[in-house]
């Protein structure tokens, strides 16, 4: 069953790296079943390659959740998952169609900070802008797979406590919450944005400056110097490898995943979102569910 949002809808983004549990958290949140709503994944291998959105009724409001693509998609260049989350923020920016919040969803089940995971939230930060910070969840998820429950707590306060991962956003704002991976959960997550004023997200004014170059806003910025320090790193691998017997093949993937980090650079250089082709009747055809998995208001009405 189709749907179209409506004026007064609440409008939310789910974001997080693939594998993070964001079309999970969406079913459960309204309801639905894989067959029915988000199809979900249960690899690092993403089941959200575009914007996806299902709507449901939250605390009396109706609510539209708006699923993102993940980075660090095996089978996805960033870039065009950057991309693809600034058609989507620049299209609903020019027809006023704005976010009321921002959930990030964050395993917790990983055993230590990564580098990795500092990239990705200095560019999560560079997205939403820190006018945004007040209006974003950060809900850890993957508590089921912690045989040690306070290490979890442990992994949690660490973040926060660093303002090099959440304590930036914290400190301006932002809330962090525990998701049980139940529907009440869910719920509770969403109702903790549903009363929140829409907002201008950075990028969303960005892009708009820049004529919907994705390249010249803070976050294609951000990526682009992530992903030149991917590039120096290859490169010491390779110098490292240089002189070594039956390093060959070593050598020739690394310069195959050197190729690739050039090419996503390049491709980030010259993104420019397609807001003059995706007219407002896009964004309506995106919200009514055409091409996307979308969830029935019906059966996921909620008090």
């Amino acid at each position: 069953m189709s749907v179209v949002a409506q004026k007064g809808d609440v409008l939310i983004a789910v974001v997080g790296v693939t594998g993070a549990g964001k079309s999970t958290f969406i079913n459960k949140a309204t309801g639905q079943t894989t067959s029915s709503g988000m199809r979900e994944g249960n690899t690092l291998r993403s089941c959200t390659q575009k914007v996806q959105v299902a709507r449901c009724q939250i605390g009396g409001k109706w609510v539209c959740l708006i699923d993102t693509p993940g980075f660090d998609d095996t089978n996805v260049m960033d870039s065009d998952t950057l991309k693809s989350i600034a058609d989507f923020l620049h299209l609903s920016y020019r027809d006023n169609k704005l976010l009321h919040g921002v959930i990030l969803l964050h395993p917790i089940d990983g055993t230590r900070v990564t580098g990795s995971e500092r990239r990705r939230t200095r560019l999560f930060e560079k997205i939403c802008g820190a006018n945004a910070y007040a209006r974003i969840v950060i809900a850890t998820t993957m508590w089921e797979k912690m045989a040690n429950q306070a290490e979890g707590a442990r992994h949690t306060q660490e973040r926060i406590a660093d303002k090099e991962f959440w304590g930036a956003m914290v400190s301006q704002g932002a809330k962090v919450e525990k998701h049980l991976n139940n529907a009440q959960s869910a719920r509770k997550i969403v109702s903790m944005v549903v009363n929140n004023p829409s907002v201008v997200l950075q990028m969303q004014r960005e892009l708009n400056q820049h004529q919907g170059s994705v390249y010249n806003t803070s976050a294609g910025k951000q990526l682009d110097a992530d992903l030149d320090q991917t590039g120096d790193q290859v490169r010491r691998e390779i110098d490292k490898l240089r002189g070594e017997r039956n390093a060959a093949a070593e050598i020739q993937e690394l310069r195959a995943e050197l190729a690739k980090v050039e090419e996503d650079r390049q491709r980030l250089r010259s993104a420019k979102t397609s807001w003059q082709l995706l007219t407002p009747a896009w964004l309506a055809t995106l919200i009514t569910g055409a091409g996307v998995a979308i969830a029935s208001p019906a059966a996921c009405i909620v008090q």
